[in-house]
């Protein structure tokens, strides 16, 4: 039996087998763990959404990953570097904007374990009718499905720097985890 929480990759696994007659055969079988987790869905809202990419991404840009539909109702992703500790805390923020000129991003790509703010355009969402009464209407999620990795075979999580102060890391799992642990 694999041990629950074993990292995707190859395992040896030493195998005796005892015949009716009690001769012992043994041998060594590869056991092979692979993560389950191939897509992942984001449900986005007006305003402020603060995501992590769970998946390594099957591609590397932004444009790419997103598609046009999401960057039209996307006004900004950021994602707060603080390794980059030559700047002062204001200026270790990276940026993304569709409706800014490419010579201006400062964030080129949305890798795993970052934490992204994604502010989404308020006149992107369509909106249902109140509830009741005196209720705000409820928008409709603007869906950012992805797919990727969730490892590469024979690798284990990976790690990130951090350095005194705020940092921004994303979470890389398959299971739900309390934020205690």
């Amino acid at each position: 039996e694999i041990p629950v929480g074993t990292p995707p990759g190859n395992f040896p696994l030493n195998i005796t087998a005892v015949d009716n007659a009690g001769n012992p055969a043994s041998s060594i079988v590869l056991a092979v763990v692979v993560p389950t987790l191939e897509a992942f869905t984001f449900n986005l809202l007006p305003g402020q959404n603060l995501i992590s990419m769970p998946l390594q991404p099957t591609t590397s840009t932004i444009a790419d990953l997103l598609g046009s539909d999401l960057l039209a109702a996307i006004d900004t992703i950021m994602y707060y570097d603080a390794t980059l500790t030559n700047l002062p805390q204001e200026d270790r923020w990276l940026m993304y904007s569709p409706d800014a000129p490419n010579n201006v991003q400062t964030l080129l790509e949305l890798p795993p374990g970052r934490g992204f703010w994604f502010k989404m355009k308020e006149e992107a969402f369509s909106y249902s009718a109140p509830l009741a009464p005196g209720l705000p209407s409820t928008p409709r999620p603007i869906l950012f499905t992805f797919s990727g990795l969730f490892l590469e075979p024979g690798t284990v999580p990976p790690t990130y720097p951090v350095v005194p102060g705020w940092n921004l890391i994303g979470f890389h799992s398959e299971n739900e985890l309390p934020v205690t642990t």
